[in-house]
């Protein structure tokens, strides 16, 4: 994440990594790495708003 949060950065012509690099990141690295339960994807959640939560909670 590190690695793609700094490419990402680059890309933008900075030299340095913001949060907002990390946060925008999280979601493409980590999507296919959260496995829901059934009951879970029964009640609409889905990875990206776990993932959502989980940026919501480190800020």
């Amino acid at each position: 994440m590190i690695l793609a949060a700094k490419a990402r950065a680059l890309i933008h012509e900075r030299n340095y990594v913001s949060k907002e690099d990390v946060d925008t990141m999280a979601y493409p690295i980590l999507r296919h790495r959260i496995m829901l339960t059934f009951e879970s994807e029964r009640r609409g959640i889905t990875p990206d708003k776990v993932i959502g939560e989980i940026i919501k909670r480190t800020e």
